[in-house]
This record gives structure tokens, sequence and C-alpha cells, in this order.
């Protein structure tokens, strides 16, 4: 008879790197850190949503007894608002638009830099492991 076994990971299996922050310097006596960092990245809506949690510490580092916070931050591209005049008949004026922000391409930027790495390669594992050719 034969059976299939598996042996332990070898030394060189180092898995994904600590998703944490360094801990904070204290504000009125308190320290804190985000772990547990996870993206989510969202072609279809053209968004990354990053989840984490603060965890909290003493001037000394030891863990304070408070339930670490969870948050979410969204990031995506922002177009560039401004404000305009409404004239009587309920339309813009022409040549009234003042900026009031720029416009803020965070995802594009984040793409351009680290999509086709991180895309590519889970879009290369896809094809792989469904056999697309």
């Amino acid at each position: 008879m034969k059976a299939i076994t598996t042996k332990p990971l070898s030394s060189n299996a180092k898995g994904i790197t600590a998703a944490e922050t360094k801990i904070s310097s204290a504000t009125n006596g308190v320290k804190k850190q985000a772990k547990s960092i996870k993206l989510e990245i969202d072609s279809d809506l053209n968004i990354i949503k990053i989840t984490y949690e603060i965890h909290y510490f003493d001037n000394k580092g030891n863990p304070l007894n408070i339930t670490p916070k969870k948050e979410t931050e969204i990031i995506r591209d922002f177009p560039e608002t401004g404000e305009v005049e409404i004239g009587e008949d309920g339309l813009e004026v022409e040549g009234s638009y003042k900026k009031l922000t720029d416009e803020n391409l965070s995802i594009t930027n984040w793409n351009a830099q680290l999509g086709p790495i991180v895309i590519g390669s889970a879009i290369a594992h896809v094809e792989k492991i469904e056999n697309i050719k």
C-alpha cells in the first residue's frame, strides 16, 4: 500500500512579509500600530480598499487592553472640483468656473508603479491554475 504525505516547508519558505507598521510615538501616553493590513483590488470599481486594525500600547510598548479598531481606506482617482454660478435659467453661467481642488490620480499613479507587478502576477497565476492559454 502507498500513501501520499507532505514534508515540512523548507527554510526557503518565507511567506508574506508581516503587514504592520512601526509603533508610533506616544500621544497622551498611548502608542499605536496598524496590523493585519489587507489589500483588495477591485478593477471593476477602479479602487483599492485597504483594511487594517489599530492596536494600542503604553509608553513602554506593552499592549493596552483596548479592542483593536478596524479601519478602511479607499484609494481611487478624484476629479478636479470647482464652483460655478447658476443663472436664473438654472444653467451654468459660462466662464464662471473657479477651481477648488486639483485632480487627484491616486489609483492611476498606484497602478502605474505597482499594477503590472501585482495585477500581472495575479493574472498569470489564474491563467496557470485555470489552464487559460
